[in-house]
């Protein structure tokens, strides 16, 4: 089972972190230290929930045919469809349970401590749409380099 990240999931997780730390950077030049702060650890929920997908979803699975005898090619190919899928879903459930996690932790720490919430959910917010424009730029990227082919 490789633990290697495909490229552009790389590309995507170092984007999101990249733009979150630009975030809380520009937050704390204008707002201060504990606003820059609350916008990092918002930022970090959605870093997590993303890497905890990342690391479940882009396990290799392993697919092994029910019969020992041989498969058609058909249903092999349903086998490891059905493995992908299984595979996200399970990817999904790990993002959506360290995501849970972390903010129940930031929310019974810091910001009950005295941390502005709304920096956090800006922060998780901020994390989310790196996430996605970088996603999208991928999906493009992708479809620009088939249609040259």
């Amino acid at each position: 089972m490789s633990s290697r990240l495909p490229d552009p999931v790389r590309w995507i997780l170092n984007i999101q972190s990249l733009v979150v730390a630009i975030g809380a950077l520009a937050s704390w030049s204008v707002f201060g230290h504990p606003t820059a702060t609350a916008v990092a650890l918002g930022g970090l929920v959605g870093m997590v929930g993303s890497w905890a997908y990342a690391w479940r979803a882009w396990r290799r699975p392993k697919v092994e045919p029910t019969n020992t005898g041989a498969v058609d090619p058909h249903q092999a190919g349903l086998l490891v469809a059905s493995a992908a899928y299984r595979a996200q879903l399970a990817g999904e459930a790990w993002r959506l349970a360290a995501t849970a996690l972390a903010f129940v932790a930031i929310f019974a720490g810091p910001v009950r401590d005295g941390m502005p919430a709304l920096p956090v959910m800006l922060g998780f917010g901020l994390a989310h749409v790196a996430y996605w424009i970088a996603f999208l730029r991928q999906q493009d990227q992708r479809s620009a380099e088939s249609s040259a082919e």
